[in-house]
């Protein structure tokens, strides 16, 4: 996603510049196509290549700009009815995994009655178990993500689609030939070896890595509403307050974090070439393993471990006992069943299912209009644009007419002090005497300006 939104990004700006006649019903018709062409060939690990040559391309024959853009489109509108976004399906999944969460608290309390626990029911450990469910919300906009992306819907259509696109090209005759790296394209393994797919890691890297940690910001904070969420209700089963209840909470937290930490180790380590190929899939494929064990185990510790220990049910001897028959803890459990803890939850649900992809739109709006273009000049998610374009208008209207804004007050600041240098330099400018030579004018108007 990344990716496509630093290419989407490029092609925006450069289209301005190299096509001059655009397409009236579409005026983002061109860059799509362009993103989505130079996207295709990521799949080889070329797409800076293709960005290159099609630039230069289209700066060296910009006498048929409107013959190579109407190739171009058509390129464009192949890639897009070969990409599959399955966004409905996608939708009735996420439905199905957030009404279990539901049906968990409803039939808990069902089950239970009007006390905290029956035969078989014990809302404490019920509660637990929603806990750890939402360390796993991150799943809700991850798994939005890769509906959006999609993929082809066969191996062989996007190199059939790009050479069709090379002879379009040839076809045209232009002055200055555009070279496009096609000849990667009969390469099944280095198809493979960059993956093919999205969620492969890269080559090298090519942006620092104070740009790396910005752009983590937002992985991060999926992960952390989750984990948040789960402590938050486990602190409130009684009695209440954070004790070893929360260590598998944080346990499963650090191991996400040093498995994320370790690809970017191990990039650093071993940057992927041909040679030391199988040498980091099995490395990176030990570690998801180590990691997916060390996550499932803080919760089956937590589960059989923490349960049977009396510190946890007093906070380590801090708060007397709390067990879910004494009448007390359970009037308080049940209350909390059927308010507290689903309010917890679903709000949680909420942030990572409409504000965390509400967000990701916003920051890579671009990326999304090109995956979710389609063949016939339309969108896969039109309602989506119409409610940013809003959303663009508001912020633009909230900067323009409110004065106490960031970007206002700093324009202002920044004008007020330029008239002031300009004030004070033409002051002393005509205070000084006509017959004072050049160098120590400019010596005293720079003495002023600092």
């Amino acid at each position: 996603m990344s990716g496509c939104q630093r290419i989407a990004k490029h092609w925006k700006e450069a289209c301005d510049k190299l096509i001059k006649e655009r397409v009236d019903d579409d005026p983002d018709r061109d860059w799509k196509a362009l993103a989505l062409l130079t996207d295709a060939y990521g799949e080889w690990g070329n797409d800076d290549r293709a960005f290159k040559a099609l630039e230069q391309g289209l700066k060296k024959n910009l006498q048929h700009t409107t013959e190579i853009a109407k190739a171009i489109r058509r390129t464009g509108r192949a890639l897009a009815a070969d990409r599959s976004t399955k966004f409905f399906p996608i939708v009735v999944a996420q439905a199905f995994f957030i009404g279990a969460v539901g049906i968990a608290v409803f039939r808990t309390a069902s089950a239970a009655g009007a006390s905290a626990s029956s035969d078989t029911v014990f809302i404490n450990v019920e509660a637990h178990s929603i806990a750890f469910t939402a360390s796993y919300f991150w799943i809700i906009p991850a798994v939005f993500l890769s509906s959006v992306i999609g993929a082809s819907q066969t191996e062989a259509a996007i190199p059939r689609i790009l050479r069709r696109f090379q002879v379009d090209i040839e076809r045209l005759d232009l002055p200055n030939e555009i070279k496009l790296p096609n000849e990667c394209l009969e390469d099944n393994e280095k198809r493979i070896f960059h993956g093919g797919i999205y969620s492969w890691r890269p080559q090298r890297r090519t942006l620092s890595y104070t740009y790396l940690a910005y752009e983590s910001v937002l992985p991060l904070l999926i992960m952390v509403i989750g984990t948040a969420t789960g402590m938050a209700v486990s602190a409130l089963v009684p009695p209440d307050g954070w004790d070893c209840r929360h260590i598998g909470h944080i346990l499963i937290s650090i191991a996400w974090l040093l498995s994320a930490q370790a690809d970017g180790w191990l990039n650093h380590l071993w940057p992927l070439n041909e040679q030391n190929q199988s040498k980091v899939f099995w490395i990176i494929g030990t570690k998801d393993l180590l990691v997916t064990i060390a996550t499932m185990g803080g919760v089956i510790t937590t589960q059989l471990g923490v349960f049977n220990r009396c510190s946890c049910y007093t906070q380590w001897g801090r708060t007397g006992l709390a067990l879910p028959e004494m009448p007390d803890v359970a009037e308080t459990l049940f209350h909390r069943l059927v308010t507290t803890y689903p309010a917890i939850t679903f709000t949680s649900i909420g942030v990572e299912l409409v504000v965390i992809p509400f967000l990701i739109c916003i920051r890579y709006e671009d990326a999304l209009r090109t995956f979710l273009q389609r063949d016939d000049r339309k969108s896969n998610a039109q309602w989506l644009w119409r409610i940013l374009k809003k959303y663009r208008t508001s912020k633009a209207g909230l900067r323009t007419h409110l004065p106490w804004t960031y970007h206002s007050i700093f324009r202002t600041k920044r004008a007020r002090a330029s008239d002031l240098e300009l004030q004070l330099l033409t002051q002393k400018s005509s205070e000084e005497p006509e017959s004072m030579s050049t160098e120590t004018a400019g010596a005293g108007a720079a003495s002023v300006a600092h």
